[in-house]
């Protein structure tokens, strides 16, 4: 079939579509979903079915031949169907949470699933008897359409039976593993994975339902408009993986680092008394011409080695950071101006954090707490001092407040600390009226001032 020239404007559409997707199918590759790990080469499967799509859609307005359109025709909606099968699996997995080693042994559990195994496997056949159809019974005519700068493009009209098995299988995916990523998505405590999980059915329903429509009922009334629907698809699945990497980079923050073995048993810093292993905040005084950090880096080992997580606020280059990044298991947020959101870093076990920003830190905050399914953490706050010099003493003690609200409750234990005589004694008694702990590390080493175990200072 004879084209009257390439249509510029749809390939410029196209080309925009397939660059985008690109971008997203980079965002999706450089998530790392400790919640739901099988997801992100699902969803990369998703994005090299719909490239195929758009590359596709491309050629369509280079090559007219009659041969080249019906292999247009029938991988281009193969790959679309395919994509619905993924998308399927997707909503399937996450709520069913297979077990099993392997992408083989985690549909194997799937399946077996009743009655989502049987559901899905009907889907999978239902999908198979339409790809059948389109191969077989060709439901489908290539007419010339204008398109939007005018030029007349070859264009696949399909038949009224072909869109009614469209329009069932959107219906389906809408009904039913949507609901039941929905639900799952009820029992997600982390407000960020929340969001991605209701975010992306919807997007997903979103894309199939604009798809069917300007690639089918459009196209069957006489207008070419599929290029300007890649390019709303593409634009949705960018909003889906960017949303979906925010959050798996923070969840991603709340598991174990591999390779970091732990040990049962008693702790040095339970055998020694240390006035740093209780599960309550403790405001720690330092002496910053002494060697505090070694205190901390004494705590984080003990931590760890029995078991837990450690997460450390401060700033890049800081004792206390130089101190703890030689433990294997520590975790940084990272306080900095140059971020106004959580950024990843260049390591996986550092996240750059606004440092003004109390909002974000306080949810940072609850998130290490709520995240952990019952791990043992323990938050190393560094400091105090900072935070009065930046923002003064009033917003200061009330992030200290809310924080310690936050910190103060089973299996969390803290360290806050303040740098010795920093402070006049107003701002210092009001801090020091904050916490039922407190302890000390200055010449004489680390000692409690306040609370069980309390020793006077030496005089």
């Amino acid at each position: 079939m004879a084209a009257s020239g390439l249509s510029v404007i749809n390939l410029s559409i196209d080309a925009l579509a397939f660059a985008i997707a690109a971008i997203s199918l980079y965002f999706v590759s450089q998530q790392k979903p400790s919640h739901y790990p099988y997801v992100k080469s699902l969803l990369i499967l998703v994005h090299v079915f719909f490239e195929g799509v758009v590359l596709l859609e491309i050629l369509r307005n280079i090559f007219t031949s009659d041969p080249f359109l019906e292999v247009y025709t029938i991988l281009a909606t193969s790959f679309i169907l395919w994509d619905v099968i993924l998308l399927t699996v997707i909503a399937y997995s996450v709520y069913v949470r297979p077990g099993g080693r392997g992408a083989l042994g985690r549909l194997r559990s799937i399946f077996l699933r009743w009655p989502h195994g049987f559901v899905l496997a009907a889907f999978i056949v239902f999908i198979g008897g339409a790809e059948v159809y389109l191969a077989a019974g060709h439901p489908y005519t290539v007419v010339p359409l204008t398109s939007l700068d005018g030029a007349v493009v070859p264009s696949t009209k399909f038949d009224n039976t072909f869109l009614a098995v469209s329009l069932l299988t959107l219906v389906f995916f809408l009904a039913y593993p949507t609901t039941l990523l929905i639900r799952e998505t009820l029992q997600v405590k982390d407000h960020d994975i929340r969001r991605a999980l209701v975010v992306l059915p919807f997007c997903w329903v979103g894309i199939g339902s604009e798809l069917l429509v300007f690639n089918g009922y459009l196209v069957a009334i006489g207008y070419d408009l599929v290029a300007v629907g890649y390019a709303i698809a593409a634009l949705v699945f960018g909003v889906a993986a960017t949303i979906f990497r925010r959050a798996s980079l923070l969840s991603s923050f709340f598991e174990p680092l591999p390779g970091v073995v732990s040990r049962q048993g008693p702790t040095l810093l339970k055998e020694a008394g240390s006035p740093l292993d209780v599960s309550m905040p403790v405001l720690l005084e330092v002496d910053p011409s002494t060697n505090y950090e070694a205190a901390l880096t004494g705590y984080a080992n003990e931590k760890i080695s029995a078991g837990g997580l450690v997460y450390a606020f401060t700033s890049k280059g800081s004792p206390v950071y130089n101190s703890l990044a030689e433990i294997r298991g520590v975790r940084f947020y990272l306080m900095t101006s140059h971020v106004s959101y959580p950024k990843s870093s260049d390591k996986e076990n550092e996240l750059l954090v606004p440092q003004n920003d109390m909002a974000v830190l306080l949810d940072l905050l609850d998130k290490t707490t709520s995240s952990t399914s019952g791990t043992p953490i323990s938050v190393v706050f560094d400091n105090i001092s900072d935070f009065v010099l930046y923002l003064g003493f009033e917003s200061s003690y009330k992030f200290v407040k809310q924080a310690n609200e936050i910190l103060d409750r089973p299996k969390v234990s803290s360290v806050y600390l303040m740098t010795i005589g920093a402070h006049d004694e107003r701002v210092l008694s009001l801090t020091k009226s904050l916490f039922r702990m407190h302890a000390i590390y200055d010449s004489q080493g680390l000692r409690m001032t306040r609370g069980s175990g309390a020793t006077p200072a030496p005089g």
